[in-house]
């Protein structure tokens, strides 16, 4: 009974800390904002600023659960800036850590052209039939 009541203890300590850290929750109304930011940057092709708002948004709030979102705008970014690298890697955290569908086929998307732009054939049909898979998947 001690070993249970030890084992529950922890979990619900844990289960604070998580919560408590941004772990896995939404973004507060800030962390939006800066996404939206972030967003709209990218739109007017202002990478610089899209970029740093990423980085602010990452740092401040990259536990929550839209942090996904935040990797591929910054990578959009870095890609437009002739960053391959970063961006490759950037998009390859934006499809492992968002579980949004759409934020992960749109960076597999991202990633398939890269390959494909590299000749890369087989690697870019796999990352686009992910693509597709995600949006069917549609979360």
């Amino acid at each position: 009974m001690l070993r249970r009541a030890s084992i529950t203890t922890v979990a619900v300590c844990a289960s604070m800390m998580l919560v408590m850290s941004g772990c896995g929750g939404p973004a507060p109304q800030q962390g939006r904002i800066l996404l939206r930011e972030s967003q709209n940057s990218l739109v007017r092709r202002d990478y610089k600023n899209t970029i740093a708002k990423a980085d602010r948004f990452l740092r401040e709030y990259g536990r929550t659960n839209e942090a996904g979102r935040a990797y591929y705008l910054r990578g959009k970014a870095k890609l437009a800036t002739s960053n391959v690298a970063g961006a490759k890697a950037d998009l390859e955290q934006a499809v492992s850590s968002s579980d949004n569908g759409d934020v992960r086929a749109n960076a597999r998307l991202a990633l398939g052209q890269m390959a494909f732009d590299r000749g890369q054939m087989v690697l870019a049909e796999e990352l686009y039939r992910g693509a597709v898979a995600d949006i069917e998947v549609g979360k």
